[in-house]
C-alpha cells in the first residue's frame, strides 16, 4: 500500500495517495523521506492543514531530522508565517548547520541552485551529500509538479 500510495500521487491521484500512505506509515514504514512524500500529497492537494498534522507528528517521531525541519520552515513560510518558519529553521540549526543551511536553500531556491552554491562556499554541502540520502530526490519530485 505505501509504495502504491506514493506511485498514485506521483500521478498526480493526491487523496488516493494520501490514504495509501497513512496506511504504510500506520503499519510501520515510516522514514522521514516518507512522511515528506505523504506531505508532498497532502501540500498538492490543498490540505494545508493534513499537512500540518502531518508535520507535527512526523517531527515528534524523528525531531533531530534537519531535514522535516527545514521543509517545514519552508511549508510556514510559504503560508505567511515567518516568525515560526525562522523558529523551525533556527532549531534546524542548532542540529547540523551546513545540513540546514543546505536543505534550506534546496527547499527554498531547488536543489540546482544548491549545487551551485555549494560548489563555491564551503558552508554548504552538495546535493548528494544531503541527509537522508533520498530526501533530495523526494524534494525534487515535489517541486517539480
Amino acid at each position: 500500500r505505501s509504495y502504491y500510495g506514493q506511485q498514485l500521487y506521483l500521478n498526480g491521484r493526491y487523496d488516493e495517495g494520501i490514504e495509501q500512505m497513512q496506511l504504510g506509515i500506520e503499519n510501520g514504514l515510516a522514514s522521514s523521506p516518507f512522511y515528506f512524500n505523504l506531505l508532498a500529497a497532502e501540500m498538492h492537494a490543498g490540505r494545508q492543514d493534513d499537512a500540518e498534522e502531518t508535520f507535527v507528528e512526523a517531527l515528534r517521531v524523528f525531531p533531530r531530522s534537519v531535514f522535516l525541519r527545514t521543509a517545514h520552515a519552508a511549508f510556514l513560510k510559504r503560508l505567511g508565517n515567518s516568525a515560526d518558519a525562522d523558529s523551525e529553521y533556527q532549531k534546524a540549526l542548532e542540529i547540523n548547520p551546513r545540513q540546514a543551511k543546505s536543505w534550506q536553500l534546496a527547499h527554498d531556491e531547488g536543489l540546482e541552485r544548491l549545487s551551485q552554491v555549494s560548489n563555491t562556499d564551503p558552508n554548504f554541502v552538495e546535493p548528494m551529500d544531503l541527509i537522508p540520502g533520498d530526501g533530495a530526490l523526494v524534494l525534487m519530485n515535489f517541486q517539480r509538479k
